[in-house]
């Protein structure tokens, strides 16, 4: 909902309805419960939060150049993350067998909303503060790789459910964190040209309700990049979530570098 043209204060009552409602998929009453406000207010939030977003998608011509820049910055994003997938694969050859293929799917310039309806819930996320930053790097292990990676037996496509691949066990997430661990320290060296970008303060979540509320706001602006993990027939995904505004400078400052 991240608009630069309405302060932060006309934002912030609407952001968590809108956010319960849409990611969560929770009932108009069960919004009005978790909030302890009456369901008119709800209601009366969530449509002014569409207006907001209809006059904001329907806003003036748009500015071609911003739009080109950011296409610019995709394009890098994607060419840069690529040298990624090979250390990637290298961390999971072990456990998932030497068939496994890692390669970047897709990346966008987004906001946090958007980039959390696609967590599972539960999740397997870590996440690390680069040094200097006020926001957080966070990666998803979706959960079918996540419960492969420890071993599990599960069905495959259709056959997998929930409870097969549901919440991470602590003895589980032992076996997950080194391979995330690589990850963290491969992201760090990615970026160390230009960013000082120590690991501090890196956490593991279950819950993309908690991600939401202390990690990714629902308005920030993301690079979400998606890798796609392949193995044994299989297929799943890794998501990278980085904050655009502290990332983009550098990311040009790579472009030119290279």
């Amino acid at each position: 909902m991240g608009s630069a043209s309405r302060p932060v204060s006309q934002q912030e009552p609407e952001r968590a309805p809108v956010t319960l409602f849409y990611l969560r998929q929770y009932r108009q009453a069960e919004v009005a419960a978790f909030l302890e406000i009456p369901e008119s207010t709800v209601n009366n939030r969530m449509h002014s939060a569409r207006k907001h977003l209809k006059k904001e998608l329907h806003s003036p011509t748009p500015d071609t150049t911003f739009a080109g820049r950011v296409q610019e910055q995709i394009e890098a994003m994607t060419s840069l993350h690529a040298a990624l997938a090979e250390p990637i694969r290298k961390s999971l050859v072990e456990t998932l067998g030497d068939n496994t293929s890692v390669h970047v799917v897709a990346v966008e310039n987004t906001i946090g909303l958007h980039v959390l309806r696609d967590f599972p819930h539960p999740c397997c996320t870590y996440s690390f503060q680069p040094k200097g930053s006020q926001r957080r790097i966070c990666f998803d292990i979706h959960m079918e790789l996540a419960a492969c990676l420890v071993d599990r037996t599960i069905g495959r496509g259709d056959e997998i459910r929930v409870v097969d691949v549901g919440q991470i066990g602590r003895d589980e997430f032992n076996v997950i964190s080194p391979v995330a661990g690589r990850l963290m320290r491969e992201i760090v060296a990615l970026w160390s040209e230009v960013v000082d970008m120590d690991i501090v303060e890196p956490e593991i979540e279950t819950s993309n309700f908690y991600v939401m509320d202390t990690w990714i706001a629902s308005d920030d602006p993301m690079f979400h990049i998606r890798f796609e993990v392949t193995w044994d027939n299989r297929v799943s995904h890794i998501y990278l979530c980085c904050p655009a505004p502290s990332l983009a400078a550098s990311l040009a400052q790579l472009q030119a570098k290279s």
